[in-house]
């Protein structure tokens, strides 16, 4: 896989909505947001596309696994895919939740 990874500031939704505009292959982010507000506020104003683009929201710095699945439920009611969540964090707390949650992989390697 290749992406357009953290275009920006995490919080500069307006810069990542323009540049989805101008970018056809896909990009990623999130590794730098921590709650499910913060997913909220990236799918409503910050341009991504749940047919292209990746979400790496890190499981062990969002706030643990409860917020992650939280998490997991905003992306659903936005109709991502969970195979659209790469998290971030080559360790092996988001390679077992990628794993144990059918999650695309993580950054240790993509979960089959």
């Amino acid at each position: 896989m290749l992406w357009y990874e953290e275009v920006g500031d995490p919080l500069d939704y307006a810069l990542q909505a323009a540049l989805s505009e101008y970018c056809p292959g896909p990009m990623a982010t999130g590794e730098n947001l921590f709650s499910h507000q913060d997913a909220r506020n990236l799918l409503r104003y910050g341009g991504m596309r749940p047919d292209r683009d990746y979400l790496q929201f890190d499981c062990a710095l969002s706030y643990g696994l409860v917020e992650y699945l939280c998490t997991l439920d905003v992306l659903h009611q936005f109709g991502w895919s969970p195979s659209r969540c790469i998290p971030h964090g080559g360790h092996q707390m988001s390679l077992n939740i990628a794993a144990g949650l059918g999650l695309g992989g993580n950054e240790s390697g993509r979960v089959p």
